[in-house]
């Protein structure tokens, strides 16, 4: 039977609860954690991003590594007027976008 990934355990300890984010501003995850997250400038945000893995889905998506659960999160602009923007981690990121870390990357 094969390990959980660490999505697996953090998904397993229950609800995901929805945070902000700092973005990276610069690149700064180890090589056994980048999967195919990619660094760059996409839509004018320099950060990580990575594509699914879904025939014809060609869109860019942002995330953001978690250093605590050692994980990549899903990541979305939230626009408020008042107080300006903000970027909101907003689930675990999808087995889809190939950014599994398993027990032997963290080893």
């Amino acid at each position: 039977m094969a390990c959980p990934n660490t999505q697996e355990l953090w998904a397993a300890k229950g609800t995901f609860e929805p945070y902000e984010v700092q973005r990276s501003q610069s690149r700064h995850i180890l090589d056994n954690y980048v999967k195919l997250a990619q660094w760059g400038i996409v839509n004018s945000d320099k950060s990580y991003h990575t594509r699914s893995r879904v025939e014809d889905d060609n869109r860019h998506y942002p995330v953001e590594f978690n250093h605590t659960h050692v994980c990549w999160v899903e990541i979305h602009w939230i626009e408020n007027i008042d107080e300006g923007g903000h970027w909101e981690a907003y689930r675990i990121a999808g087995e889809d976008l190939g950014l599994d870390i398993t027990s032997e990357d963290v080893d």
